[in-house]
C-alpha cells in the first residue's frame, strides 16, 4: 500500500502542468497609482493626467486586439509583446519626469543663487556710494 501511495505521489509530481502559462497584462502593473482609474471621456487640463488617459486608451486596443488572437502562443506572445512596450513607454516617461524635475530645481538653485550674488554685489555698491557720498 504504501509504495502505490508514493507511485502515485512520485507520477503527480512529475506530470506536466497543463495550466495557463501567461496572464492578460493589467493596467495597474504600468500606471502610477493617482491616474489608474481616469475617466477615458473626460477632457483632462494637466498634461500628465492627458498622457496616461491616451496610454490608457492604447492599452485597451492593444489588449483587445491579442484578445482577438485564437492561438494560444500567439496570443501569449502578443501579451509578452504588450507587456514590454508598455513598462519601456512608463519607464522613459517617469524617467522624462524625474530629469525635468531635476532641471527645474537646478534652475531653481542658480537663480537662488545668482540672486544671492546680486543683492550682495548691490550691498557692496550701496556702501561704496555711502561711503564716496557721506566721507565715511
Amino acid at each position: 500500500m504504501k509504495k502505490q501511495i508514493i507511485t502515485i505521489l512520485l507520477l503527480c509530481s512529475i506530470s506536466p502542468v497543463f495550466a495557463e502559462a501567461y496572464f492578460e497584462p493589467q493596467w495597474n502593473e504600468f500606471c502610477p497609482n493617482q491616474y489608474i482609474n481616469l475617466d477615458p471621456d473626460k477632457d483632462y487640463i494637466l498634461a500628465e493626467k492627458k498622457y496616461w488617459q491616451e496610454r490608457k486608451r492604447d492599452f485597451d486596443k492593444k489588449i483587445a486586439h491579442c484578445k482577438s488572437i485564437e492561438d494560444n502562443d500567439k496570443q501569449e506572445a502578443c501579451y509578452e509583446n504588450i507587456r514590454r512596450i508598455e513598462s519601456n513607454a512608463s519607464n522613459t516617461h517617469l524617467a522624462e519626469l524625474q530629469y525635468k524635475q531635476e532641471v527645474i530645481n537646478s534652475s531653481a538653485n542658480m537663480t537662488n543663487a545668482t540672486t544671492g550674488i546680486i543683492n550682495s554685489m548691490n550691498s557692496s555698491v550701496n556702501t561704496w556710494r555711502g561711503v564716496k557720498m557721506y566721507g565715511y
